[in-house]
């Protein structure tokens, strides 16, 4: 699908200085057509429009497209602290099927001191596509969690897009088909996070240095932080199959022995053998080296006591969780050298 935006004449234009159809955003947005089957253009002279701009799902098919980034500014200054709720503080809220934003800034303007607080938020949306923007939520670091942009939908695109924030800036809520490309994304603490499925191209990820002292976390300006997605499961690159046919234990899911995901400071990988022919030797020996050659060849940074204690921690909550499995495998059947052993 192919929207061109700048050839299109505006069904509507909105200009603070009285020029357009529409004073607001607000006014315009009550009178686009329901459930259009074709594209609605809607264009935003510069100016700074105070509101906060619920877009419902039976708006669809809508094209806003502004003067450009940090001239034609969408902005809200609500939060948590003022009694706005992340689900009603958006400056735009976007809930309607294929939406096109191009060439604005979008931003909460909340203190430093308003709590929670959302800039642009596209609930159970389908086919979102942001362009050339600038979605910013500015409650600093000191505002704790503070989500610049919140999707919910499939099939939503931000193609050279600025994403900016402090704590929690993407939150990729749920749902498929999410593509974020030629962005940039700023942030300080689990600033990307989320159920949905996602790809980040040839995007620039920005971590921003905080004053703050903040438990549980480590910030650092120097080093990007990622928060990890767990999975386990087995693969053989053996032979016709790509499976592992005497397969007995599968653990699908390590978080519950891990505990919560936001305990992984830093960008890490970790790997674990169920061996079913190499016997005790083989297993013996990943045990050993496996963690010494990653860490060799991965050239990390010098580590701190805080990244100590964390590894220390995940080796035990993963020696714990293969034990289980070992346990489970011994109720069924014998453990001997031909069934090999649990190694990390």
């Amino acid at each position: 699908m192919i929207v061109t935006v700048s050839a299109q004449r505006p069904n509507l234009t909105v200009a603070l200085d009285g020029t357009g159809d529409y004073r607001s955003i607000v006014e315009a947005v009550g009178h686009i057509p329901n459930n259009s089957d074709t594209f609605f253009y809607i264009y935003i002279k510069a100016g700074i429009y105070n509101e906060n701009v619920y877009v419902g799902g039976e708006k669809r098919n809508i094209v806003m497209s502004g003067d450009g980034i940090g001239k034609t500014i969408i902005q809200s200054s609500r939060s948590n602290s003022s009694g706005f709720g992340i689900g009603v503080s958006a400056a735009l809220n976007i809930e309607s099927q294929l939406f096109l934003a191009k060439d604005m800034s979008i931003l909460n303007s909340a203190g430093h001191e308003g709590g929670q607080a959302v800039a642009l938020r596209t609930a159970e949306s389908q086919l979102f596509l942001a362009k050339d923007v600038s979605i910013l939520n500015s409650a600093g670091p000191e505002g704790r969690q503070a989500v610049a942009l919140r999707t919910s939908g499939n099939h939503i695109a931000c193609l050279r897009c600025s994403i900016e924030g402090f704590q929690d800036t993407l939150y990729v809520h749920k749902g498929k088909s999410q593509f974020f490309y030629d962005c940039d994304i700023y942030g300080t603490i689990d600033f990307i996070f989320g159920d949905a499925a996602v790809i980040i191209q040839n995007s620039t990820i920005h971590v921003v240095s905080c004053s703050e002292t903040i438990k549980s976390s480590v910030v650092e300006a120097s080093l990007v932080k990622f928060v990890p997605s767990i999975r386990s499961g087995s693969y053989a690159n053996i032979g016709t199959r790509d499976s592992m046919d005497d397969e007995h234990i599968q653990i699908d899911d390590l978080s519950a022995h891990l505990g919560s995901l936001f305990k992984c400071p830093t960008p890490s990988a970790f790997y674990a053998v169920f061996d079913g022919h190499g016997g005790p030797e083989a297993a013996a020996y990943i045990k050993k080296n496996a963690m010494k050659l990653f860490f060799e060849d991965a050239e990390l940074p010098e580590t701190s006591a805080i990244d100590d204690a964390f590894l220390q921690e995940l080796e035990n909550s993963h020696s714990r969780a293969f034990l289980l499995a070992d346990l489970a495998l011994a109720d069924e059947h014998s453990v001997n050298c031909t069934c090999g052993t649990t190694a990390l």
